[in-house]
């Protein structure tokens, strides 16, 4: 029971994770590209004809970041209804909490802000500076909810959970307890 439901619950994680990998990836090559293009003709006219692409590439790959930060952050929100009866000892909500921000903001922030590009607002200029702004603002009080979240002094990190009997299910789908 707990394999299937650990690669389910890391589906989600591993998908934002890997399209901001390839995000990441994808303006370093732009931006390495451009920096090409100021020193070889060849390079410059190479971008000149690709602009097009390049840009619909940058909103395939926005829209797969925003499609895998709501699909992590419904695995975290099913994990957390789903189990949170077994997670009691562990204090979960602030846990989840801290998580669900950090996934949900920087999508839905850069959604809102190339919207606000788009009719003319802001410039692309102006939109990286807020976002970063905004980020940059975000963090402290994302790391006072981490403080509450994982205080060293909780009973469950005193006393683990992981070091008590765990459920184990057999062959049948019978559960059980057994020790480590």
């Amino acid at each position: 029971m707990f394999e299937p439901l650990r690669k389910i619950t890391l589906l989600g994680v591993q998908t934002f994770v890997a399209v901001n990998a390839l995000q990441a990836g994808f303006q370093m090559a732009v931006v390495l590209l451009r920096g090409a293009a100021q020193r070889h003709e060849m390079v410059n006219e190479f971008l000149e004809k690709q602009e097009s692409l390049i840009e619909g590439l940058e909103y395939m790959i926005f829209g797969a970041g925003l499609i895998a930060s709501m699909g992590a952050l419904y695995n975290i929100v099913a994990f957390e209804k789903h189990m949170g009866h077994w997670l009691n000892l562990f204090q979960p909500k602030w846990k989840f909490w801290s998580a669900k921000v950090l996934v949900s903001l920087s999508h839905f922030q850069l959604l809102i802000l190339s919207i606000l590009v788009r009719c003319g607002v802001l410039s692309e200029q102006q939109k990286k500076l807020l976002f970063a702004i905004l980020v940059t603002l975000e963090c402290l009080p994302i790391a006072v909810i981490n403080l509450k979240a994982w205080d060293a002094k909780s009973h469950w990190a005193r006393e683990p959970e992981w070091s008590r009997p765990s459920i184990v299910v057999d062959a049948k789908g019978s559960g059980g307890t057994s020790k480590h």
